[in-house]
């Protein structure tokens, strides 16, 4: 099995953006994109919970086959 961690930073509601987004409306988001990540993810297929608590989220995920011929490497 492998097992991945992946952290990132990013400003919410940074000066000028539009729509605000409010606190809740920012954790909804959150929880879809643990709940579906193949919706943000362009390499991921698919995910199916396996456990979910106010905690946390227990997931599997598979990732679409890519074929090392479809990668141009022309210069």
């Amino acid at each position: 099995m492998v097992v991945l961690f992946q952290s990132q930073t990013c400003p919410i509601n940074p000066p000028g953006a539009q729509p605000v987004l409010t606190t809740a409306q920012f954790w909804e988001v959150m929880i879809l994109k643990c709940r579906q990540p193949e919706l943000f993810v362009a390499p991921m297929s698919s995910s199916e919970v396996l456990e979910e608590t106010e905690t946390f989220i227990k997931r599997v995920v598979v990732f679409k086959e890519v074929s090392m011929n479809s990668i141009d490497w022309s210069i």
